[in-house]
């Protein structure tokens, strides 16, 4: 690369989150190809880790880099919800390791988003963009995901899985419109457009987190809104660069 560009880059505050959103954006693209080159290729397999693996991990580590430029006052505590957080992750973690058997890309995906949702959780908790009471009752429901997955896994089996899976996918998404309609209503609004962003980032972890958690039209679901919240952060980075 360009010495003057890296020069230009390095120093420029306005730049930088908009570059770094451009690298998170190509890398979920890149992402997406190749996944939907694998489901056409071997319908019905189970990905091994992959070019499409290390897109998605880029992706989640470039977003921390952009929120942490756009933000660069904010430094991550540790508190009890990002305890919560990492301990939730890495429960999460083992579930995907079982499912999949493979550690080493389960290990960096669950580090990489558990890290970008500690940021976002950190950044909504400091510049309150949404009274506390939304958040604690997405943490709630978080919880509540979290064990009927396990007892999905562990403690029913046939009509009783599928049962207790349908309620997980059901209340799962229930946090998803409510950012949606918040991260709307922010955008509509256009006087807090710093708000606006964090919102939008807590309405992709979470699409993600359901995405990641679902299965068949659910996972759907969670792939079509996570995609529509990086229009949202584009439009967001777009009007961060108009007010300089």
């Amino acid at each position: 690369m360009d010495a003057d560009l890296l020069g230009h880059i390095k120093n420029s505050k306005v730049d930088l989150p908009a570059i770094l959103s451009m690298f998170a954006l190509f890398s979920f693209l890149l992402n997406d190809i190749y996944w939907l080159c694998f489901e056409i290729l071997y319908p019905g397999e189970k990905m091994p880790f992959s070019v499409n693996a290390i897109g998605e991990y880029a992706f989640l580590m470039l977003l921390v880099s952009m929120y942490k430029q756009l933000f660069d006052s904010y430094k991550l505590k540790i508190t009890i919800e990002n305890m919560i957080i990492a301990v939730m992750t890495a429960i999460y973690m083992c579930l995907w390791i079982r499912w999949s058997g493979t550690w080493t890309g389960n290990i960096i995906g669950a580090v990489a988003f558990g890290y970008l949702i500690c940021i976002i959780v950190g950044l909504i908790i400091e510049y309150e963009p949404i009274p506390s009471k939304y958040l604690y009752f997405i943490l709630y429901i978080a919880i509540a995901q979290l064990m009927l997955n396990l007892m999905a896994e562990f403690f029913t089996s046939g009509a009783a899985t599928a049962t207790v899976n349908g309620i997980m996918y059901a209340i799962t998404y229930v946090p998803a419109f409510v950012f949606l309609a918040i991260t709307i209503r922010k955008m509509a609004s256009k006087t807090d457009n710093r708000g606006y962003l964090i919102m939008t980032g807590g309405f992709l972890v979470w699409c993600l987190n359901a995405m990641y958690v679902s299965g068949d039209y659910w996972y759907e679901l969670g792939d079509l809104l996570s995609t529509s919240a990086l229009v949202f952060l584009y439009i967001g980075i777009k009007r961060e660069g108009e007010k300089i």
